[in-house]
Protein backbone atom coordinates (compact mmCIF):
# COMPACT_ATOMS: atom_id res chain seq x y z
CA UNK A 1 0.00 0.00 0.00
CA UNK A 2 1.50 3.23 -1.15
CA UNK A 3 0.19 6.59 0.48
CA UNK A 4 -1.16 5.49 3.64
CA UNK A 5 -4.19 6.54 4.91
CA UNK A 6 -4.97 10.68 5.88
CA UNK A 7 -6.88 11.21 9.43
CA UNK A 8 -7.91 14.54 10.40
CA UNK A 9 -6.33 15.51 13.68
CA UNK A 10 -5.41 17.78 16.00
CA UNK A 11 -1.71 18.25 16.70
CA UNK A 12 -1.11 17.66 20.53
CA UNK A 13 1.49 19.93 22.47
CA UNK A 14 4.43 16.81 22.23
CA UNK A 15 3.58 16.37 18.70
CA UNK A 16 4.51 20.06 18.10
CA UNK A 17 7.65 19.98 20.02
CA UNK A 18 8.91 16.82 18.89
CA UNK A 19 8.61 17.48 15.42
CA UNK A 20 9.52 21.39 15.77
CA UNK A 21 12.83 20.04 17.52
CA UNK A 22 13.41 18.33 13.69
CA UNK A 23 16.69 20.13 12.84
CA UNK A 24 14.90 21.26 9.69
CA UNK A 25 12.39 23.13 11.91
CA UNK A 26 14.22 24.04 14.75
CA UNK A 27 14.91 27.95 13.95
CA UNK A 28 11.38 28.50 12.53
CA UNK A 29 9.51 30.89 13.73
CA UNK A 30 6.66 29.03 16.54
CA UNK A 31 3.86 31.66 14.21
CA UNK A 32 5.05 30.42 10.47
CA UNK A 33 5.43 26.99 11.74
CA UNK A 34 2.14 26.91 13.41
CA UNK A 35 0.68 28.05 9.92
CA UNK A 36 2.70 25.28 8.09
CA UNK A 37 1.62 22.64 10.83
CA UNK A 38 -2.16 23.62 10.52
CA UNK A 39 -1.65 22.41 6.16
CA UNK A 40 0.29 19.33 7.68
CA UNK A 41 -1.56 15.79 7.12
CA UNK A 42 -1.36 12.81 9.48
CA UNK A 43 -0.76 9.33 7.38
CA UNK A 44 -1.07 6.36 9.11
CA UNK A 45 0.67 2.97 7.47
CA UNK A 46 -0.32 -0.72 7.70
CA UNK A 47 3.21 -2.63 8.61
CA UNK A 48 5.07 -3.59 5.91
CA UNK A 49 3.24 -0.88 3.61
CA UNK A 50 5.46 1.00 1.37
CA UNK A 51 5.80 4.64 2.03
CA UNK A 52 7.63 5.76 -0.71
CA UNK A 53 9.73 4.01 -3.58
CA UNK A 54 13.57 4.64 -4.42
CA UNK A 55 13.88 6.41 -7.74
CA UNK A 56 10.06 7.52 -7.65
CA UNK A 57 8.67 11.20 -7.25
CA UNK A 58 8.60 12.89 -4.12
CA UNK A 59 7.25 15.68 -2.99
CA UNK A 60 6.75 14.85 0.83
CA UNK A 61 8.51 15.28 3.90
CA UNK A 62 8.12 13.23 6.25
CA UNK A 63 8.41 12.85 10.66
CA UNK A 64 7.61 9.99 12.81
CA UNK A 65 5.42 10.36 14.96
CA UNK A 66 4.82 6.83 15.97
CA UNK A 67 6.18 3.48 14.76
CA UNK A 68 8.91 2.68 12.63
CA UNK A 69 10.56 3.13 9.18
CA UNK A 70 12.63 0.46 7.46
CA UNK A 71 14.66 2.21 5.21
CA UNK A 72 15.85 -0.29 1.78
CA UNK A 73 18.01 1.09 -1.26
CA UNK A 74 18.79 -1.12 -3.83
CA UNK A 75 22.46 -1.43 -4.91
CA UNK A 76 21.93 -1.21 -9.27
CA UNK A 77 24.20 -4.39 -8.83
CA UNK A 78 20.94 -6.38 -9.35
CA UNK A 79 20.12 -8.61 -12.20
CA UNK A 80 17.35 -6.53 -14.20
CA UNK A 81 16.25 -9.88 -15.61
CA UNK A 82 15.85 -11.69 -13.21
CA UNK A 83 15.31 -9.36 -10.35
CA UNK A 84 11.32 -8.84 -9.44
CA UNK A 85 9.94 -5.92 -10.26
CA UNK A 86 8.80 -6.12 -6.25
CA UNK A 87 12.37 -6.12 -4.69
CA UNK A 88 12.66 -2.91 -2.76
CA UNK A 89 16.39 -4.14 -2.18
CA UNK A 90 18.76 -4.49 1.38
CA UNK A 91 18.10 -3.37 4.71
CA UNK A 92 20.01 0.04 5.11
CA UNK A 93 18.81 1.72 8.42
CA UNK A 94 15.82 1.76 10.46
CA UNK A 95 14.12 5.04 11.45
CA UNK A 96 11.47 5.76 14.54
CA UNK A 97 10.25 8.16 16.37
CA UNK A 98 11.42 11.83 15.48
CA UNK A 99 13.27 10.89 13.19
CA UNK A 100 12.45 12.12 9.44
CA UNK A 101 12.67 10.92 5.49
CA UNK A 102 12.13 12.46 2.33
CA UNK A 103 13.60 15.68 2.38
CA UNK A 104 16.26 14.93 -0.25
CA UNK A 105 13.21 14.24 -2.72
CA UNK A 106 11.82 17.52 -1.57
Amino acid sequence: MAGGEEKSFALTKAMFEMIKSNVYFKDVPDADFTAMMAKATLRSYEPNSVVMRQGGDGNNFYVIASGEVEVRSRTGYEDPLTTPDAYLGSAIRRLSVSDHFGEVSV
